[in-house]
């Protein structure tokens, strides 16, 4: 069997995933996964809190065995059987910056078909370590260039001008007074 998820993060309105894991799939599985899978670094303190429909915290998940269990011991199986339909998933402790994996649906695994694995996706991925999120305007932004940084992308243009302007100086020749031809005063 398989659980589709489908990833948000709290300050963004564009951002999803929408993930597929099989049952017998290790939480510590689902942690490498997405943040191979978003660009984060893997040696950072997480956590994973499960929610039930409410929004109340059932058990947490850490590295270690806190009491609930530790990421490599509990399974996404053992999550749903746990009434969990959110899988919280705490990427940055310090600065309590989270991805909320909310439980879609589940199906049977298609066996041509290798999990974990995305089924959509949309917006850029949140930074690890910066508490700061801006969405992309894709209608005024069309190659999805952030806000942030649509003023520091260089006119081709002007690179071109100053290698022609090199490419002058190079083939003009220099002469000392002393070495001008004669008549040439």
């Amino acid at each position: 069997m398989i659980f589709k998820y489908k990833v948000t993060f709290p300050y963004s309105k564009q951002f999803f995933r929408d993930y597929e894991f099989k049952g017998e799939c290790s939480l510590y599985r689902v942690m490498e996964f997405v943040q191979n899978q978003l660009g984060f670094v893997p040696d950072m303190m997480i956590l994973f809190q499960g929610l039930d429909e409410n929004g109340k915290i059932l058990h947490e998940y850490g590295l270690f065995d806190m009491g609930d269990g530790s990421i490599d011991n509990v399974t996404v199986a053992d999550t749903h059987k746990r009434g969990e339909v959110v899988l919280r998933f705490i990427f940055n402790l310090s600065k309590n910056l989270y991805l909320d994996l909310s439980l879609i649906g589940t199906g049977d695994a298609d066996a041509r078909t290798d999990y974990p694995q995305v089924t959509g996706e949309k917006g850029h991925a949140p930074q690890q370590f910066s508490s700061v999120y801006e969405d992309d305007d894709y209608e005024n932004h069309p190659h999805g260039l952030p806000h942030s940084v649509e003023g520091d992308v260089p006119d081709d243009d002007e690179d071109d001008d100053d290698e022609e302007e090199d490419d002058d100086d190079e083939n003009e020749m220099v002469f000392d007074e002393s070495e001008l031809p004669e008549g040439t005063e």
